[in-house]
């Protein structure tokens, strides 16, 4: 798996709008959250050959979560102490990302699936490898001097944010054939769990 072998993930063939599923479709009498999986690379990928670095572009695929909250936008208190103070995801109605799953099938067949972590306690890969593939925010809680980065991307609400995006690299030895990709996107609103979930079409991998 070319997880092992460049440190990425995975990414699909075409953009898809993701519907707001589970916890998340219980908390839509206010709005939702929309995912679409937008790609670089409409396919198919052609495998890396064994030894070549670097790879061929066509054998590369990025894929953007564009994350879409319709929640409405309201007036919050901006200047309460603690960590969380006057940062995205203190915001009412913001939707606060904790973490993605994803699952890889090829021709149905279940592949390989796994959990990444925003900063600053990433972990896929490898610890740190993928921080800035996330947004954070930068905090300064005492003025310039204290400022300090944060992981936990948070999308406001009328707002289309990434909150991640994923590298696939279809490396030489992989299986063949069509892949499907699930995520779902665990995060809150106002506190309360949402998750966020949806599948990519097939995507062809030679």
């Amino acid at each position: 798996m070319s997880l092992a072998v460049v440190g990425l993930a995975v990414v699909t063939a075409a953009s898809i709008l993701l519907l707001a599923a589970g916890p998340g479709s219980s908390l839509g009498a206010q709005g939702k959250v929309f995912v679409q999986a937008v790609p670089s690379n409409p396919g198919p990928l052609p495998p890396c050959p064994s030894g070549q670095n670097p790879c061929p572009l066509d054998s590369y695929e990025q894929i953007v979560l564009y994350t879409t909250n319709t929640y409405p936008l309201t007036t919050w208190i901006d200047n309460s102490s603690g960590p969380d103070a006057r940062a995205r995801w203190h915001a009412t109605n913001a939707f606060d990302v904790s973490s993605i799953d994803y699952t890889i099938t090829v021709d149905g067949a279940f592949s390989g699936s796994g959990t990444i972590t925003p900063p600053p306690n990433g972990t896929f890969p490898s610890p740190g490898a993928w921080d800035g593939h996330w947004p954070s925010t930068v905090r300064c809680p005492s003025g310039p001097s204290s400022c300090y980065v944060t992981g936990t991307p948070a999308v406001l609400p009328g707002e289309t944010t990434a909150p991640l995006y994923f590298s696939w690299l279809h490396a030489e030895g992989e299986p063949t054939g069509k892949y499907v990709f699930t995520f779902t996107l665990h995060g809150t609103v106002n506190g309360n769990p949402v998750d966020v979930t949806g599948s990519t079409p097939k995507i062809e991998m030679n």
